[in-house]
C-alpha cells in the first residue's frame, strides 16, 4: 500500500468514528474580567471564561477518540489511582493550546498534548490531541458549559 492510500484510509477511518465534540479554547492574549488582580486566579464558576481566566471560544468539531485506562499505583496500603487518558483524533486543524478543554457528552478533558500528524507530505494528514480528565471543579465548569451550549441552541 502507497503512502497516499494509507493517508486516504486513515482520514477514512477517522471520518466514518467521528462525531461531535466541544473544544473549549483560550485566547491567551485576553484576560477575563474574573481573573483576580492579586492572585491572577480565575474564578471556577465564571460564565464566561469557565475557570479558563482568557477569553474563550467554543468550537464544535468532528473527532475520533480513543480511550486508555492508565493505573498509576503507589508504595503502601491503598494507594493507588486509576485515571483514564485520552486521545481525539480530527481532520481539521483546532486551535486548541495545552490546558484548553474538551467536552465530550459528560466527560470533560484538558488537552495536553497536540500533534499534527504527517506522513511524507509536508501538510498534516490528521491531528492528535492527547488529553486527561479536568480535576478540580468539574461539575460546576460542567454544568457551566452545558448551560451555554444549550443557550446557543446546541444538544450536550
Amino acid at each position: 500500500m502507497g503512502m497516499e492510500q494509507f493517508d486516504q484510509k486513515i482520514r477514512k477511518d477517522i471520518k466514518n468514528w467521528s462525531y461531535p465534540i466541544w473544544f473549549i479554547t483560550k485566547d491567551n492574549s485576553i484576560d477575563c474580567k474574573c481573573v483576580d488582580f492579586t492572585t491572577k486566579q480565575a474564578k471556577c464558576d465564571c460564565p464566561k471564561c469557565f475557570g479558563l481566566g482568557k477569553k474563550v471560544k467554543l468550537r464544535r468539531v468532528n473527532a475520533a477518540h480513543q480511550c486508555i485506562d492508565v493505573s498509576i499505583r503507589g508504595d503502601g496500603i491503598g494507594t493507588g489511582e486509576k485515571n483514564v487518558v485520552s486521545t481525539y483524533y480530527t481532520l481539521q486543524k483546532v486551535p486548541a493550546t495545552e490546558g484548553d478543554y474538551i467536552l465530550d457528552g459528560e466527560t470533560l478533558d484538558v488537552v495536553h498534548h497536540i500533534y499534527p500528524m504527517r506522513s511524507n507530505h509536508t501538510e498534516p494528514v490528521y491531528y492528535k490531541y492527547e488529553t486527561a480528565p479536568k480535576k478540580n471543579d468539574v461539575e460546576i465548569t460542567k454544568r457551566l458549559l452545558q448551560d451555554c451550549i444549550r443557550k446557543a441552541g446546541y444538544e450536550c
